[in-house]
C-alpha cells in the first residue's frame, strides 16, 4: 500500500477522494478496456461473477481521482496486482489461525489498496472483514473471507487484461 501511495504521490502531488471529483464528463479509456477484458474471460467465470447485481468496479471514479491519466491508473492498477497476492494470504492465514489482530490490519490494508485500485465492492467487503476483526466477531469471518476472495479473483482477472490491452503488460512481470 505505501509503493501505490508513494506511485500516486509521486506523480499527481495529491490524491483526491472520491466525494471531492467534480462531476465533469470525460472519456473514459479505462471503462473500454475494463469491458474488453471482460470479453476475455470465459463466459462461465463471467456468469458467476455477473450472479451479483453490484456495481464492482468504477472505473470513472479512479480516472477522475488521478486526473484522467490512464498511465497512472494502469500505474495503480499494477500496483495492486503485484501486491494483491501478499495481502491475500496474509489476510488469509489470520482468518484460519483466527488471529484478529493480524486479521484487522491485513484486511485495513486490503481495503485501501482495493479502494485505491476502484474496487470499491471488494473494499467494502474487506471494510465489513476489518470491522468484525476488531470487534472480536468472528462468526462468519471464515464466509466473509471465501466471497472477498471470489471477489479478487475476478478483480484480478480483469484488471491483468486491463493491464494487458493498455499495452503496459510489463508491469506484470511482478504479479502471480
Amino acid at each position: 500500500a505505501q509503493e501505490l501511495f508513494r506511485v500516486i504521490e509521486q506523480t499527481l502531488g495529491v490524491v483526491q477522494k472520491p466525494s471531492a471529483v467534480r462531476s465533469v464528463q470525460h472519456d473514459n479509456p479505462l471503462e473500454r478496456l475494463v469491458k474488453q477484458a471482460e470479453q476475455r474471460i470465459p463466459q462461465a467465470i463471467v456468469k458467476s461473477y455477473l450472479a451479483i447485481s453490484v456495481p464492482r468496479f468504477d472505473s470513472a471514479t479512479v480516472m477522475a481521482r488521478f486526473a484522467h491519466d490512464l498511465e497512472i491508473a494502469i500505474e495503480v492498477i499494477s500496483v495492486f496486482l503485484e501486491e494483491c497476492p501478499e495481502l491475500l494470504a496474509e489476510t488469509e492465514a489470520a482468518v484460519r489461525g483466527g488471529d484478529k489482530e493480524k486479521m484487522r490490519l491485513s484486511a485495513h490494508r486490503m481495503k485501501g489498496s482495493l479502494s485505491n485500485s476502484g474496487a470499491f465492492y471488494a473494499a467494502e467487503l474487506a471494510h465489513e472483514l476489518e470491522t468484525k476483526s476488531r470487534l472480536g466477531d468472528l462468526d462468519g469471518i471464515e464466509r466473509l473471507f471465501s466471497v472477498l476472495k471470489q471477489e479478487i479473483y475476478f478483480l484480478n482477472l480483469v484488471l491483468k487484461g486491463v493491464v494487458e490491452l493498455s499495452g503496459s503488460a510489463s508491469h506484470l512481470d511482478n504479479v502471480q
